[in-house]
């Protein structure tokens, strides 16, 4: 829709956009490597401060020996060794593990104790020497060894604040890249003629009883697994995936008599904020026909397309939509809820379609590596070493690498907003939690429907029939073999399915709370199909 009109434009700006982009990932790049360097230099310093350990405890043994025996006693190797032994160098302040970030509390707290370890030592040295009464024989020795211990230790403190300052100027780039787009947004100008607001929905569910509805329905992902797994085990032959068993038992669910049949906030602008990999390539492949079928305008809008646009800013896509739409209007973009009304302009009936964040997250894995059939270049954004790229999620798993441990992705936030507590990025556990908590009285109470890729037919026909001037005759395309040609084109290459144990460790713990949204949402969107009297599809066996 805009590309005639503001394509060159935004091109241009977009180029911009894409410069700033990359130089904020270089300045990254460039700090975590000498986060590595630096946690590198530790590790050299904490050998040789065990060398230099073990060369003093030598020439303290080679002195007690000639003292001992210039009076005539035989040595006992023993004792003097076990002595040695309790005053070894405490490395509690330095944890070197390759595959895992630098523990910055850890090693605060290390240079916080750092005096008093040296200290303790030597301490212990000159307890040892008095033990033996031969302090004239190892006072050269043990001087030399407390001279090297603070020698090391002012070198370790010194490296160790290094790294502290190199994640700090890390953290600080991050920081930099989200306040630039912040002043960027700051810097637009809405200067058009607010829009007569539509009336706020009396029908959808308040604040206090969203809250209620979400928990009073608690997630046990526990109870989920085994179910799947049972279930997936009876088709040993079939290319099924866990995700596609559920089970929908109305009486476990306390919906408190919502009324699941409102009105739509806004008739005339649709906008599916799609979260990525969940099937909104195929459904841009139906609504590009469903436009022409039933005569609405449709855009899918790709971020280069909105100069200074970002999934979590405002005001550049509604500058946009200000400027291009044309009702009625159905919008297909990613990006994060937000209210449009706080920029003058009409609340848009709000809808989306998530799928298993286990199977969400492999996809987005194998893609980055290797891209989708219809192009393995243009879709191909993974910058590392060919053994990175090769490495499966259960070899990821296994090595404990952050990729796995701690993704990086954004689920959440597509059916939270814009709200800093939803947040899942380098955040708590709690925090996530109230971010899931968060998200879910936000399905309730402003999304109008949320489908499920897992129960793809069951959205189509839940979207038909509760957006019939939009989704009519969707079905007939979606059974057409062009349409399935086309979807056939966008699946990605080269994944491969996680085992039981992957799938377990990632729905237990780094996707454990977008596990217990997508569960929520999906309990949700099969009592609609039950409120509307849709027959579920069922297990599709391929």
């Amino acid at each position: 829709m805009a590309r005639g009109k503001y394509g060159g434009k935004s091109k241009k700006i977009g180029l911009v956009a894409n410069l700033r982009a990359r130089l904020g990932y270089i300045v990254i790049t460039l700090c975590i490597g000498l986060v590595c360097f630096y946690i590198g230099r530790v590790e050299f310093l904490a050998e040789k401060l065990q060398e230099a350990e073990k060369i003093g405890r030598m020439k303290n043994e080679v002195a007690v020996n000639q003292q001992i025996a210039m009076h005539g006693y035989q040595h006992q190797s023993a004792a003097p060794q076990a002595q040695f032994q309790n005053i070894a160098p405490s490395n509690n302040f330095i944890q070197p593990q390759s595959t895992n970030p630098v523990n910055l509390q850890k090693v605060h707290a290390g240079i916080k104790n750092l005096p008093q370890d040296v200290r303790a030592r030597e301490n212990a040295h000159q307890n040892t020497v008095q033990s033996f009464g031969l302090g004239n024989a190892l006072e050269p020795a043990a001087k030399v060894m407390e001279q090297v211990e603070r020698l090391v230790a002012q070198e370790v403190h010194d490296t160790v604040g290094a790294i502290g300052n190199a994640a700090g100027a890390v953290n600080s780039a991050v920081n930099h890249v989200i306040n630039v787009g912040k002043q960027m947004e700051d810097g637009i100008n809405l200067n058009f003629q607010p829009e007569k607001l539509l009336p706020e929905p009396q029908d959808r569910p308040s604040l206090d009883i969203s809250a209620l509805i979400a928990s009073a329905n608690p997630i046990d992902i526990e109870k989920i697994f085994r179910e799947q797994t049972s279930e997936l085990a009876k088709y040993p032959l079939s290319h099924l995936k866990a995700s596609a068993f559920y089970t929908y038992e109305p009486a476990k669910w306390n919906w408190q008599n919502m009324n699941f049949k409102t009105r739509k906030p806004n008739p005339n602008f649709i906008f599916h904020n799609k979260l990525p990999k969940s099937g909104s390539s195929t459904m841009n492949q139906l609504l590009r026909n469903l436009a022409k079928k039933n005569n609405f305008n449709f855009a899918k809008v790709e971020p280069n397309q909105i100069p200074n646009d970002r999934f979590d800013l405002e005001k550049p896509l509604v500058k946009f939509v200000q400027e291009t739409k044309k009702e009625p209007y159905f919008l297909l973009k990613h990006h994060f809820h937000f209210n449009f009304t706080r920029h003058g302009l009409r609340q848009p009936t709000f809808v989306n379609v998530i799928r298993d964040p286990v199977d969400w997250y492999t996809s987005q894995y194998y893609f980055r590596r290797f891209g989708w059939v219809q192009s393995t270049t243009t879709r191909d954004s993974f910058v590392g070493s060919q053994e990175d790229r090769e490495r499966s999620i259960d070899g990821c798993i296994q090595q404990g690498l952050m990729e796995c441990t701690k993704p990086s992705y954004k689920y959440i936030q597509y059916l939270c907003g814009n709200h800093p507590h939803c947040r899942t990025v380098d955040v708590s556990e709690e925090l996530k939690a109230k971010a899931s908590n968060l998200a879910k009285i936000n399905v309730l109470r402003n999304f109008y429907a949320v489908g499920i890729l897992e129960q793809f037919v069951d959205t189509l026909k839940t979207f038909e029939a509760i957006l019939p001037n939009y989704y009519s005759g969707v079905l007939d395309i979606w059974n057409s073999q062009m349409l399935q040609e086309k979807r056939n084109r966008t699946k990605t290459l080269n994944r491969k399915e996680l085992s039981n144990h992957s799938r377990e460790f990632l729905m237990k713990g780094p996707l454990k709370w977008e596990t217990d949204l997508y569960i929520f949402v999906r309990a949700l969107f099969n009592e609609r199909l039950r409120r509307y009297d849709i027959t579920p599809t069922g297990v599709q066996i391929t």
